[in-house]
């Protein structure tokens, strides 16, 4: 799972680069990381052009822990309030896998 949440992190850092708002690789990979997990610190800032583009990854990062949370909690016991919580966000969305 992790191994995919990189795969994820780093298209996302391709598209950056590939577009023309980050300049390094570095950077791309660094702000694509904040910007999945949704920390948001805000040191990076993207041009105006391109911050719905950064939403996007966050949404996107977002559905990825809403598959990959149950799946998890299911090895480790269903007693958690993420299992929970995840679960009925998923049933929500109608989320499947």
């Amino acid at each position: 799972m992790f191994f995919l949440s990189l795969v994820d992190i780093a298209v996302w850092a391709g598209a950056y680069l590939l577009v023309g708002t980050i300049d390094t690789i570095e950077m791309a990979f660094y702000f694509s990381t904040v910007t999945f997990t949704t920390l948001g610190y805000g040191d990076v800032v993207i041009d105006e052009q391109w911050r719905l583009m950064s939403a996007f990854e966050a949404a996107n990062g977002i559905i990825h822990y809403l598959r990959i949370a149950p799946s998890c909690s299911r090895r480790c016991g269903k007693t958690g309030i993420f299992y929970r919580c995840a679960k009925r966000t998923r049933k929500l969305l109608n989320l499947t896998y």
